[in-house]
């Protein structure tokens, strides 16, 4: 979903797998389990639980959105995986979905073994119970998803379970 980001390359780190630790250039040593705050924009790491802002709750940044709104000439369509990021999704200008990606509504641990059970039946009868388990929480999310984005356009992309993420 929105808000998680990641920091994909660091050079300036030493990772220590055994310890399960990481030591910066200038010595600070931070240990699993440890909080730290990444900044998605700059690549900042922060130890402890920085204060957060909410994307797009800056004035500046939401006029530059109704500037871009009025000028535009082409729909923005967002990608989301919850109800929860539609409707962030519609608060920051977003026209409709371009892209559900309904695998991702599996990763919460009830529902990533309902997932494993279907991928790994080897009956029709475990597949079936495992599919049943499954489309009940679509059914749920799917709902919720159009309740949410009230008739505007929405594209769901059913079931693609990439088997490494499972």
């Amino acid at each position: 979903g929105m808000g998680v980001c990641a920091v994909t390359g660091c050079k300036n780190i030493h990772v220590d797998y055994d310890t399960k630790t990481f030591t910066t250039a200038d010595g600070t040593v931070v240990r699993h389990g440890d909080v730290i705050t990444l900044d998605g924009s700059t690549g900042e790491v922060m130890q402890g639980d920085v204060a957060k802002v909410s994307p797009g709750s800056d004035p500046h940044f939401q006029t530059v959105l109704g500037w871009a709104h009025k000028y535009r000439r082409m729909r923005v369509l967002a990608n989301a995986d919850t109800a929860e990021d539609a409707r962030r999704a519609l608060e920051l200008g977003a026209d409709g979905l371009g892209l559900v990606r309904t695998e991702h509504m599996f990763f919460t641990p009830q529902r990533i073994e309902a997932v494993r059970a279907l991928i790994l039946a080897e009956t029709d009868e475990q597949r079936r119970a495992a599919l049943e388990a499954v489309e009940g929480f679509q059914a749920h999310d799917l709902t919720e998803i159009f309740r949410v984005m009230g008739g505007k356009p929405v594209t769901v992309r059913l079931l693609d379970p990439p088997q490494h993420e499972f």
